[in-house]
């Protein structure tokens, strides 16, 4: 169905592979869960065009947490190994990247 994969600005590994994963399917937001149960990650994120009047009410309101919009993970969400944590990482300044991270 349609809707909207969101990415933050700050998250220059993401790769085709993983959004893909999130894309188009149901009719609830996804987001990436840890393997272990170690939490998930808000971005990036595929909201259904369905979740636009909640999502709008959330930041006329002033909540922009996207936490506070998701609430927990939800066990359908796709799992992300350890290795693809680090694909979703944010990068704020240099320091953020490893030495081994092309740039």
């Amino acid at each position: 169905g349609a809707g909207y994969l969101l990415a933050a600005c700050d998250q220059p590994f993401l790769t085709p592979e993983l959004l893909r994963r999130l894309a188009g399917i149901g009719e609830e937001p996804r987001c990436f869960r840890e393997e272990g149960g170690a939490g998930f990650h808000p971005l990036p994120c595929y909201f259904p065009a369905s979740w636009l009047p909640q999502v709008q009410a959330a930041l006329d309101g002033g909540r922009l947490s996207m936490r506070g919009l998701l609430g927990t993970d939800h066990p359908e969400w796709p799992r992300v190994t350890t290795e693809e944590v680090a694909l979703l990482r944010s990068v704020n300044r240099p320091e953020d990247l490893g030495e081994n991270d092309a740039y």
